[in-house]
């Protein structure tokens, strides 16, 4: 949620109505839209056509933009311009770097985009001169490096450009490209899709790609267009012509995909039509196509042949839109705008209809809000007018209206000559705001800008008649021209824009609140974090939060720390943190920590860290094991989060919507810090993998690792445990590599299961040995937790090493009443808060015997398994303490290994028993299992809303329960093996809210199961 306008800019934005409906000053709501003409105060001669526009915005800095146009090269050069922004609009320059011809138009149909990571430009065009068609890239724009081209081939129409880096977990990082095209010299088939999977190296592999698989007559019509999601989902349109009519054609409108990038065998077949079973899904049928040179009024003296725009929801590769033009009998050339919630394979109704219109472009914000540009032509004869609109809505169903453009398209005050417009423009979003780019008149007298209009050329002064334009010698007049034109929205006011960072590399390079957020692991160094005081701590050297594991509410409390931004800080504003915490691992689900706390921002404050004394407080449940993640939501006046939240959810779950990544108003951090002083011994380390979905599916854990912690971990492994520690037979041991994957097959709804991590640091190490694990869903790593094994000094190890004795132990005689080892917690945190380390080899000599004895106890209580070797480790840690020989060096990371497999064994066991933050999972799952039951519908959804708000906390699920106990009752009866009944009576007998859910779980697996 970054704001791009200065103070000063924001000053120059003209008045709208406040249809945004922000809870801000009226002041700040009247700034929606600035309007800005593109052509430099350096390009004041200029009074040529500049038309067909195009705009890319850096993703990760969006105050950094790049335009295109219709423009004229310099005599001397063989480099068109690149209109350059770096100050988000507010003012353009333009630099000669696009491979071009000299003298003439810069090169033609440019379009340009910006990979994902924002390290890079692409550009697609004809190229000028040859009319090749080509693709460019530079890597700084700002430079007078001119733009390398990268492919280049026979001619070809209507190049459209996409690309993005993958954020996914194959190939990541690789920047991707497809250029559309229509390539006459294979019709009739002459849709394509030029692609590279690797267009960032030096001289990437091109594979050309013809999408039609249909029978089209002639050729495909002109337009061809693609669009790709953050997963690998990638869609492209054509218009499939069917006959020739009268002034155009009969044409299929005609959508593709593929789900792996374009990487599979036959790429863009996925999609088969629902009705005529063709190649590709029609979006409309034998519709009626213009293909109408206008060179009279009737038609503004512009082209119109059937435009055509393409984009994804990158929340939600399933939610795509396009806009169409036909041309019916007795009507105006028409634009439509229609969404598709499943993957393009069907499609709704118009979801706008504009008549006589063309140039359409669709931009869906982090918000989902909905936002569609076009350019239309109302009026008679003599009195006709090129309008530019650009709509809004939230949901598709109620649009706002502002005309951002209105000159004359006929009579004494139009502009001369033909194509007026072209048949290019572009729209963008970024965070929540909009960006687009358009072309019109820029007559002083004649053309209007209802939202307002800022010149960058020379003219004459305001109170000046009558008004001009001035060449660069601000005295010889410039005739009136079509110039390109930028607009910005505000949908935010700035001072009420916060967000909270997901990563930091150093002060310098950090998150600056993009949605979505430009990195996969938003988990590791993000700005919510615990401490065991109420004292934030400095930061650390690369300017990241010092964070430490809880402690059980018996040892003390706990306090987390937030830092906030803003995009401005005009006004004071009060803002809403919600705390929560989950069990370590992936897909794990979360609990709140309790109620909302309040930070306060002063007037000129953009950066807030929540301060000593104010850190809030928190207690870790009696029994609870204190390896958790802690998360943050963050909500402000105009600025809530994006629903919904993550209370009773994973990040992912429950439609692998990326919940952290999408909204900077959410913040995660899942690590363990598991520090070692001593001698290379082996460690082991663990993490719960949990099925956060409502259906058995097969789970996927990724291991990422950065080139140093790969060289470390060499000889490392990981294992999959079940539920209760026992070992699967198959992938039960892996060996830790960068990219690896380990496979969990047939998880149910709500399972855990656990991986162990084998880790022997080499001698004399250094530096930490950092292990991700994400979970991949399609490729796509939608949530994920880090084991951060440290070496530190051996006084500082055993401090905390006795800390966390004094934690798992004090878990222990909680949980099984075991008086030995709440003295145990007692002894090791008196030791570690007096930072006792002298007396720690005494402690090990004196009190390892009785760890054996509370390991065996646990195991006893727990069902005796021990897989993960607990027991084995326990007495081999008093072995060695026995023997006394450099016990200390030898035994602190056996000790903190050992601490390690009690605490995942009390978590295996506990868990078996049922879990509390699993309960709104149980609900979703139950609308789907009682799918026929609207009672069961509304009894879920309700519980479901005031949980999400608030309003009411998992006590409910009692009287949810109870209420549809006779619903349950008649489905037990019908499931044949009765494990439906069994699992009603553990339900009806249940008197802890964990038991109730580990029962109503294996009610809702018995009737799932059931045919």
């Amino acid at each position: 949620m970054k704001n791009l306008c200065s103070a000063s800019a924001i000053a120059m934005l003209a008045p709208i109505a406040a249809f945004v409906g922000l809870a801000v000053p009226l002041a700040a709501r009247a700034q929606a839209v600035q309007v800005i003409d593109m052509i430099p105060q350096g390009m004041s001669n200029e009074s040529r056509g500049d038309t067909e526009p195009y705009l890319a915005v850096n993703p990760d800095r969006p105050q950094i933009m790049a335009a295109t146009a219709f423009m004229p090269t310099p005599a001397a050069s063989s480099f068109g311009p690149l209109l350059v922004s770096t100050d988000g609009g507010t003012t353009w320059s333009a630099n000669n770097i696009i491979p071009s011809s000299p003298g003439g138009l810069n090169t033609y149909d440019v379009t340009i985009h910006f990979n994902s990571s924002g390290t890079a430009l692409f550009l697609g065009m004809i190229r000028a001169g040859t009319s090749n068609l080509e693709v460019a890239r530079t890597t700084d724009m700002t430079l007078s490096t001119p733009m390398t081209v990268i492919d280049s081939h026979a001619p070809s129409d209507q190049p459209y450009l996409t690309a993005r880096t993958v954020t996914g977990w194959y190939d990541s990082g690789k920047d991707r490209v497809w250029m559309a095209n229509n390539d006459g010299s294979n019709s009739p088939k002459s849709a394509t899709i030029d692609q590279s999977l690797d267009a960032g190296i030096g001289s990437p592999a091109w594979a050309q790609i013809r999408i039609d698989a249909g029978s089209p007559v002639g050729r495909d019509n002109y337009q061809v267009r693609t669009a790709a999601a953050p997963d690998g989902h990638i869609y492209g349109a054509f218009y499939r012509r069917k006959a020739s009519v009268t002034g155009g054609y009969n044409a299929d409108v005609v959508v593709v995909r593929d789900d792996n990038w374009g990487k599979t065998g036959t790429p863009f077949v996925v999609l088969v039509d629902s009705v005529t079973s063709a190649p590709g899904e029609n979006v409309v049928a034998s519709t009626r196509v213009s293909d109408t040179f206008g060179s009279d009024s009737t038609l503004g003296y512009d082209w119109w042949g059937g435009d055509l725009y393409l984009t994804v929801d990158q929340r939600d590769a399933s939610r795509v839109y396009i806009s169409y033009s036909d041309s019916q009998p007795g009507m105006d050339r028409t634009i439509h705008l229609r969404r598709s919630t499943t993957s393009g394979q069907t499609w709704g109704p118009d979801l706008l209809t504009v008549p006589g219109a063309k140039n359409a472009a669709i931009a869906i914000n982090s918000q989902g809000k909905i936002a569609y540009l076009y350019q239309s032509l109302p009026g008679a004869t003599g009195s006709k007018r090129w309008q530019t609109h650009l709509r809004r809505s939230a949901s598709g169903t109620t649009w706002d209206d502002v005309m951002l453009s209105d000159f004359p398209a006929d009579g004494p005050n139009a502009p001369a000559g033909n194509r007026i417009l072209g048949d290019y423009l572009n729209l963008a979003a970024v965070g929540k705001n909009f960006y687009g780019v358009f072309s019109a008149y820029n007559h002083l007298d004649f053309a209007a800008f209802p939202a307002g209009i800022t010149w960058q050329r020379n003219k004459t002064a305001a109170s000046v008649t009558p008004k001009r334009f001035l060449a660069l010698d601000n005295v010889t007049t410039v005739a009136a021209s079509i110039d390109p034109f930028f607009f910005r929205t505000t949908e935010i006011d700035p001072s009420a824009d916060f967000w909270i960072r997901d990563w930091t590399d150093s002060a310098a390079v950090h998150d600056r609140g993009n949605e979505p957020s430009v990195r996969a692991n938003f988990f590791s160094t993000s700005d919510v974090w615990n401490e065991r005081t109420n004292d934030p701590l400095a930061f650390d050297a690369n300017d990241r939060p010092q964070s430490h594991d809880p402690q059980p509410a018996a040892m003390g409390h706990n306090y987390a720390f937030t830092r906030v931004a803003r995009a401005a800080g005009t006004t004071a504003v009060d803002v809403t943190l919600r705390y929560l915490y989950s069990d370590g691992g992936v897909g794990v689900n979360y609990v709140s920590a309790g109620p909302p706390a309040t930070l306060h921002f002063n007037v000129g404050e953009t950066e807030k860290t929540v301060a000593a004394g104010s850190g809030y407080v928190w207690e870790l449940p009696s029994g609870a094991s204190n390896h958790v993640c802690l998360a943050v939501e963050l909500s402000a006046p105009g600025d809530p989060i994006i629903s919904p939240s993550l209370v009773g959810r994973a990040p992912g779950w429950p439609t692998t919507d990326l919940l952290v990544v999408n909204d900077n108003n959410k913040a995660q951090r899942n690590m363990q810090v598991f520090g070692f002083g001593g001698m290379s011994t082996a460690m082991t380390m663990y993490a719960i993998v949990h099925n956060a979905a409502t259906v058995t599916r097969d789970m996927t854990v990724g291991v990422r690792l950065d080139r140093r912690s790969a060289d470390l971990l060499k000889g490392s492994t990981l294992s999959v445990l079940g539920a209760r520690g026992e070992k699967f037979k198959t992938n039960t041991r892996i060996a830790v590599t960068n990219n690896s994957v380990v496979k969990l097959d047939k998880m149910t709804p709500g399972e855990n299961r656990w991986i162990e991590l084998v880790y022997t640091p080499p001698p004399n190490v250094k530096d930490p040995a950092q292990i991700e694990l994400h979970e991949l869903v399609n490729g796509v790593a939608i949530n994920g937790y880090t084991f951060l094994a440290t070496p530190m000094p051996l006084p500082q190890a055993i401090e905390e090493t006795l800390f966390q004795h004094a934690a798992v132990f004090h878990r222990l005689g909680e949980l099984h009443g075991l008086d030995v080892a709440r003295t145990h917690a007692k002894l090791a945190l008196e030791l570690a808060q007096k930072r006792a380390t002298d007396a720690y080899p005494r402690f090990l000599v004196e009190r390892t015997a009785e760890v054996a004895q509370v390991t065996e106890e646990m195991l006893k209580r727990g069902g005796g398994a021990d897989a993960v070797g607990t027991l084995a480790m326990a007495k081999q840690l008093a072995q060695m303490a026995k023997a006394g020989q450099r016990v200390t060096e030898r035994a602190q990371p056996l000790h903190r290994a050992l601490l390690a497999k009690l605490d995942a064994m009390a978590t295996m066991i506990q868990k078996s028993e049922g879990d509390v933050a699993d309960i709104p999972q149980n609900v979703r799952w139950q609308i789907e299992v009682f799918k026929k039951s609207r009672e069961v519908a509304d009894r879920s959804t309700a519980f479901l809303g005031a949980l999400d708000r608030g309003s009411a906390g998992v006590d409910a699920f009692r009287d949810l329960v109870k209420s549809l106990l006779p619903i349950y009752q008649d489905a037990a009866k019908n499931e044949r093996t009765g494990s439906a009944r069994k699992a009603l009576e553990a339900l009806e007998r249940a008197k802890s809210l964990a038991a109730l859910q580990h029962a109503h779980r294996e009610l809702l697996l018995a009737l799932t199961a059931s045919p």
